[in-house]
């Protein structure tokens, strides 16, 4: 049996330029650099400090932090003492 894996996405104009100049990330920490909302579920892709990209979604954990939490515009996770940590969106 055959899975429909199309989703259609959208990236704000501002991400994509912002994702192309080096100066407007910082690249030595975990970054946003999008979210992805599918009707099965959202997805995050972030930029780790090693220059890693990956995609996450709830439970999923990079580094010592666990993905809590996602929502239309920030990404949520946790570390192992409960510290709560918020990634935003860059906002134009």
């Amino acid at each position: 049996m055959a899975t429909d894996t199309t989703t259609e996405t959208t990236t704000n104009p501002i991400v994509i330029e912002n994702a192309q100049e080096p100066e407007k990330l910082d690249l030595n920490k975990l970054t946003l650099l999008g979210i992805f909302t599918k009707p099965d579920g959202s997805t995050a892709l972030i930029r780790m400090a090693n220059g890693q990209i990956a995609s996450v979604t709830p439970g999923d954990t990079t580094g010592d932090m666990t993905v809590t939490a996602l929502d239309d515009n920030a990404l949520y996770l946790s570390d192992r003492r409960g510290r709560q940590v918020v990634l935003e969106m860059p906002k134009g």
